[in-house]
């Protein structure tokens, strides 16, 4: 339902698109536009390293995307390579998908931050220092992002929580 709602609220070239959602026999089926490019992440590791003109090419696509949604009051929360999907294979056309445990971030209204990806989340909120979320949380998933982009790997590498929050 979350998902749902913050996806019929959202129009921008780099987000992908609700067309319909219902729910049948307890499931909630959402009919959204097809971005058959595959995943940012898979880019990444395809790449190894990504050329700094082309890594600029989608991070201003994302940055855009987030902006848009940042100035309507909603976070993404979850903001990784892996929901970051290319249009087609041909193009670097990107679309932010998984709105799943977007946020409400407005002056009067704020939700807390309980879950996400644990390689994308700030330092604060791993810390348990502040839990409230808003925008902070999503420039620091996009500044991690743009590091995978550029250098080919994670900035935090780990296999297991204990090493990747130290």
């Amino acid at each position: 339902y979350r998902e749902a709602d913050a996806l019929q609220k959202l129009h921008h070239n780099n987000i992908i698109n609700l067309y319909k959602a219902f729910v049948q026999r307890k499931e909630v089926i959402l009919i959204m536009e097809y971005a058959g490019g595959g995943e940012l992440k898979d880019k990444v590791e395809e790449l190894k390293d990504m050329d700094e003109i082309y890594a600029r090419t989608i991070f201003q696509q994302i940055c855009s995307a987030m902006s848009y949604c940042h100035n309507r009051g909603l976070i993404h929360r979850d903001l990784k390579l892996e929901n970051v999907l290319f249009k087609d294979k041909e193009s670097a056309i990107i679309k932010i998908v998984d709105f799943g445990i977007a946020g409400v971030c407005k002056a009067q209204q704020k939700d807390k931050t309980d879950s996400g990806t644990l390689s994308y989340m700030p330092p604060e909120v791993l810390s348990g220092l502040n839990l409230d979320a808003g925008p902070a949380i999503d420039v620091w998933a996009l500044g991690v992002m743009l590091y995978a982009m550029v250098y080919g790997k994670m900035p935090f590498p780990g296999e297991t929580e204990d090493e990747i929050i130290s």
